[in-house]
């Protein structure tokens, strides 16, 4: 059986990413690295929900099979494709994640949608702000800069739960990164990105998905 890569038939279709590196994009991860982030931003929300990581990620996993199997019984994915789905939700918990329904996720760990999505956008800040730093340690960003970019974080609404838009409705992403401007001095910055869903399930052929 393949998995959906190429023909990935994402359930969630992404927002559109605001990235400041030059010359760069950010496609759908599954490499150490996007794993790594995506461990630590769960196990970071599950402290802040004070449940275990792992109960966190097996409710996430349960809640994108139960998606999976919603949209079989509509007739919003073939049965046919409906393993691989599952077998890669097994494999990549970005994509769990992007699939699942926030209230499922909350609903399987007892608590709210709203104490979720808390969760999920105060880890999510925490990630920017040890990236910031880190690239201040680097000497890839100076010390006034890593102020004014914490500075704009902090009028920033990220997202909570999910990152992605799905279906029928309206998403964000969220991106950031460093750069350098056309000038020669380094560019920095953050910015919401929107996506409109469409009514069933995309195809796109190179999906995006916000590295935090």
């Amino acid at each position: 059986m393949t998995r959906p890569r190429g023909r990935l038939i994402l359930l969630a279709v992404t927002g559109v990413l605001a990235v400041f590196t030059v010359g760069t994009g950010v496609a759908l991860a599954h490499g150490p690295g996007s794993v790594s982030k995506t461990n630590d931003l769960v196990a970071d929300a599950a402290k802040r929900l004070d449940v275990g990581a792992d109960k966190l990620k097996d409710a996430i996993r349960d809640a994108a099979v139960a998606r999976v199997d919603e949209a079989v019984k509509d007739d919003d994915l073939d049965a046919d494709d409906a393993d691989a789905y599952k077998d890669e939700i097994k494999d990549n918990l970005q994509f769990a994640i992007s699939i699942s329904r926030a209230k499922t996720v909350a609903a399987n760990v007892n608590t709210t949608k709203a104490r979720l999505d808390t969760a999920f956008r105060e880890a999510r800040k925490a990630q920017i702000v040890a990236r910031i730093d880190k690239a201040v340690k680097d000497g890839d960003l100076s010390e006034a800069n890593a102020k004014e970019l914490k500075a704009q974080l902090d009028d920033v609404r990220l997202p909570g739960y999910n990152s992605v838009g799905f279906g029928r409705g309206f998403g964000f992403g969220f991106g950031f990164g460093f750069g350098m401007r056309h000038g020669g001095g380094p560019g920095f910055g953050f910015g919401p990105g929107a996506h409109f869903g469409g009514g069933g399930f995309g195809r796109p052929a190179a999906p995006a998905v916000s590295p935090l």
